[in-house]
């Protein structure tokens, strides 16, 4: 039986209960709302409130994570659970919640968590969609549409870029150019420089030294060829006995081997002069027991008052003298002379040499002289500086002798071939001491690569006439030798080591302007003049004497002003015995010398201009390979030139030379193939400096030419 008094307790235990689960469910309500902001502000902020903002009762999802199950409390065991039905259970028991509503903030943040990442997610088209789409008309035609547009435009942008290679202009051809066509530098080593190692005595003379220490000076001036006298040795009669020995008063065999080596290096070559026209009496052929009568030319005609190039007889002893009486001429129309003559050259070539400029050319002698009648000098035999007078071209120049050039040739081809570097063989004619006629002696007459041209040069002897129509007709023989086409084949020399010094910047534009290639003898770039009185002490260099005597070519380097050595010796006041007498030479040593040209303040001197011509002579390709053409109408001045060199697309150059004392108006337009360009002043004397200006744009029509001027331009068009 119930006790109604315990059915009224437990009814107030029950309301009671229900009082307290009421307060309880209110607070967690509350609880579960701030629950849920807060996981609300962790998804989105990606950070939980700091310890210090944190209130009671604000769970972390951390925490969450750490709950594993809510307990209720009288279940020790866990066996209520924690929701609806646990609630219920706990009523039943009694027993109140704890965990403060834990529970259910976990199940409300992991669905908002779960709800944010599938908004995120990117929902694709399905198979049957995809499959829809794609046989829908309008897609399959744009489809279509883009397919033919790409490879339509793909086809015309390979045949625009067809049609711009072949309609574009090619470029300009440039021919294969080796290097003896460019600009040499011509170096008598006794007379360049010393060796700087050597005793610094009177007696300090030139050598293949004292050459290395300027080699750097002369590839100042732009020159990476250097064209160097002789170096073969010669006996007491100035004769060579040995074509392969080497003057050891001048260096040795292992100086020009480390020159030449340095050489290949650096990127500049070096040439020998080689005289194969005569030899000593006792000179024999190989195997021989002593000279041959096959090794040099006999008697053949006997004409007795016939002289020799020094002005003694040329026929005695029953052999051909020539162009020394006290040498043999030797018969290089012998195939074992030949042969001798190219072992010397290949021992040069072993050394390092890049080739040789056959000198006394015009001297090698036919084998048989069959001269007439009227060949035949008056009787009395004339002067020796006349001796030109008698005209021995007739037996100058001979076939033989050119016959003999182009074996040469051959045989330095097939060195070049064979040792796999460029070699190169000049001729020059020698001292004839008049003025060579070269319209049929070029270098396919002889086979040589190219012949030293000395025709714009003044001969040593005094008597020699200048030629007739001045400058201008120099330059139109000049250009009728070497043609019109654009290789030349001449070397122009217009300072050598039979021709008077001129420092005329005349002639060195023109040896740097004709078609072919131009040749700077040592001084010329400082402005060295000749002095007829001036001699040497000891004939080291010529043979020839009085007027014709080539010793004014062959004076010192002028290093300094100083007048006793030209800055040869330490002290200025040591007298150069080996040289002479310099005090002849002391207004040219004083204005002439590298020490001043290297100064400030001499803007216009011999040596920038020599820089400038060859640099433009080395960067121009109109003036490398390209064809010359005398300007017409031209006023009739003889010493007045105008001539224009053109390569195929390349700019022309138009170079005007007024070497007279009047000035003139010259319209060249026609020529000039343009209406303008770009005047490049590359000397002037007179008043051409206040004229133009180097850079400055001009009309071709009306130039104005000062007097003693040289103007050359770059033509645009």
């Amino acid at each position: 039986m119930v006790n109604p008094g315990d059915n009224e307790a437990a009814n107030s235990e029950a309301t009671t209960v229900d009082k307290h689960a009421s307060s309880a469910g209110a607070a967690n309500e509350a609880e579960e709302v701030d629950t849920d902001d807060q996981g609300r502000a962790l998804l989105l902020n990606d950070a939980a409130p700091s310890n210090d903002e944190r209130r009671p009762g604000d769970i972390e999802l951390a925490d969450v994570a750490r709950v594993p199950d809510v307990q209720v409390a009288g279940d020790p065991n866990g066996d209520l659970e924690a929701g609806a039905g646990g609630v219920d259970a706990a009523k039943r028991k009694g027993s109140p919640i704890r965990a403060d509503g834990a529970t259910k903030a976990k199940k409300k943040s992991e669905t908002s968590a779960d709800d944010e990442e599938r908004g995120l997610q990117f929902a694709g088209l399905t198979k049957d969609e995809l499959e829809q789409f794609a046989k829908d008309p309008f897609w399959h035609r744009l489809r279509l549409i883009l397919f033919v547009l790409f490879w339509a435009v793909w086809l015309a942008m390979f045949a625009a870029v067809i049609i711009i290679i072949v309609l574009s202009p090619r470029c300009p051809p440039r021919p294969t150019r080796q290097f003896w066509q460019s600009p040499f530098y011509r170096v008598e080593v006794r007379s360049f420089a010393p060796d700087p190692a050597a005793p610094a005595v009177p007696s300090r003379s030139g050598s293949l030294a004292g050459l290395a220490g300027k080699v750097d000076y002369i590839r100042y001036l732009g020159i990476n060829n250097f064209l160097l006298g002789s170096l073969v040795k010669r006996e007491s009669s100035g004769c060579p006995l040995d074509f392969a020995a080497m003057d050891t008063s001048l260096g040795s065999l292992d100086q020009i081997r480390a020159l030449t080596k340095r050489g290949r290096k650096k990127g500049f070559q070096l040439m020998m002069e080689l005289d194969v026209s005569q030899a000593d009496p006792a000179w024999k052929l190989p195997g021989a027991e002593g000279g041959s009568e096959k090794a040099f030319l006999p008697d053949s005609t006997k004409f007795d008052r016939m002289l020799s190039r020094d002005g003694q007889p040329a026929w005695s002893g029953g052999l051909l003298h020539t162009p020394q009486s006290a040498c043999n001429s030797l018969n290089t129309s012998s195939a074992r002379v030949r042969r001798a003559l190219f072992d010397a050259m290949s021992a040069w070539l072993d050394a390092g040499l890049s080739g040789f400029s056959l000198t006394n050319a015009a001297f090698l002698m036919p084998k048989k002289t069959n001269m007439g009648k009227d060949n035949i000098p008056p009787a009395g035999s004339p002067a020796p500086s006349d001796w030109y007078r008698t005209d021995p071209a007739a037996w100058l120049n001979s076939p033989d002798g050119a016959n003999f050039v182009r074996s040469a040739r051959a045989f330095i081809d097939a060195e070049a071939d064979r040792r796999g570097r460029e070699l190169a063989l000049f001729v020059d004619l020698g001292d004839v001491a008049y003025p060579i006629r070269f319209a049929n002696l070029s270098a396919a007459t002889f086979g040589a690569h190219a012949v030293v041209h000395t025709g714009l040069g003044r001969p040593l002897l005094p008597a020699t006439p200048a030629p007739d129509g001045g400058l201008r007709a120099a330059v139109d023989a000049a250009l009728a030798a070497a043609g019109t086409g654009s290789s030349g084949s001449f070397a122009w020399a217009s300072n050598w080591p039979y021709l008077r010094r001129d420092s005329s910047p005349a002639l060195a534009v023109l040896g740097l302007n004709l078609p072919g290639l131009g040749m700077v003898y040592y001084g010329q770039e400082l402005g060295m003049s000749h002095v007829a009185a001036y001699r040497l002490s000891a004939n080291l260099t010529s043979y020839l004497t009085g007027a014709d005597s080539t010793d004014p070519a062959s004076s010192p380097m002028q290093w300094t002003g100083s007048v006793a050595n030209a800055g040869w010796l330490p002290d200025p006041a040591d007298n150069l015995s080996w040289a002479g007498d310099l005090s002849v030479r002391a207004s040219d040593i004083r204005s002439a010398n590298l020490r001043k040209l290297n100064a400030s303040g001499y803007s216009d001197s011999n040596l920038k201009l020599i820089k400038q011509l060859v640099g433009m002579a080395t960067s121009l390709e109109s003036l490398q390979w390209g064809a010359a053409a005398a300007l017409p109408n031209l006023p009739a001045d003889p010493e007045l030139v105008g001539f224009t060199r053109k390569a195929y697309r390349f700019p022309a150059v138009l170079v005007l030379i007024n070497n007279g004392d009047q000035v003139h108006t010259v319209d060249p337009s026609d020529s000039a193939g343009g209406s303008s360009g770009q005047l490049k002043l590359l000397y002037s004397w007179g008043s051409a400096s206040h004229s133009y200006s180097v850079g400055s744009q001009y009309k071709f029509s009306h130039l104005y030419v000062p007097s003693r001027t040289a103007l050359v331009f770059v033509v645009d068009g």
